[in-house]
């Protein structure tokens, strides 16, 4: 898995955080604590700028809390 997921980041770049970041939200092996330190070793290695690495992990955070939100909101109202 970890070499999996260091692969996707490094062959597709801010996508491959971005997808990895959705993957993490229907696929629970996949967490947020395996792929932003691979991501951050990826800046190190400098592949990937950090404030842009930084940005996208902001962005995923964001969209995860908002689709929590939409689907809390959606249960309460259907229940």
């Amino acid at each position: 898995m970890l070499d999996w997921i260091t692969n996707a980041i490094s062959s597709m770049g801010y996508l491959g955080i971005a997808l990895l970041m959705l993957l993490e939200n229907f696929f629970p092996p996949v967490s947020e604590e395996l792929i932003m330190p691979l991501a951050g070793f990826t800046v190190q290695r400098g592949e990937l700028n950090f404030l842009l690495s930084y940005w996208q992990e902001l962005q995923a955070s964001f969209s995860v809390l908002c689709f929590g939100i939409a689907w809390a909101s959606w249960w309460e109202n259907d229940a």
